[in-house]
């Protein structure tokens, strides 16, 4: 059996190890970009609901302690309920 001819050995030149070296930076960064504008997208989807969310209704799901009154001048005034019995918050 002939004996194989042995491969060469390629060596990259300092410019193209450079050169290669800014490619994976550059890769590096437009995927980091990539992922930025996905927070971005997620936060501004994320903020239109909490804005579309009328503010009374927000309040009434997460402050059930609290009555809200709208006179008629449009003033909203909050009040503790105080007959939960819940003394939790010191009052």
């Amino acid at each position: 059996m002939p004996k194989r001819k042995a491969k060469e050995v390629v060596r990259l030149t300092e410019e193209e190890n450079k050169d290669k070296e800014i490619r994976r930076e550059e890769k590096k960064h437009e995927e980091e970009d990539t992922n930025l504008e996905r927070r971005i997208d997620a936060i501004k989807a994320i903020s239109e609901e909490q804005l579309e969310t009328p503010v009374l209704d927000f309040f009434k799901e997460n402050l059930p302690d609290v009555s809200i009154e709208v006179e008629d001048n449009g003033e909203i005034e909050f009040k503790w309920n105080h007959n939960t019995g819940d003394s939790s918050l010191g009052g």
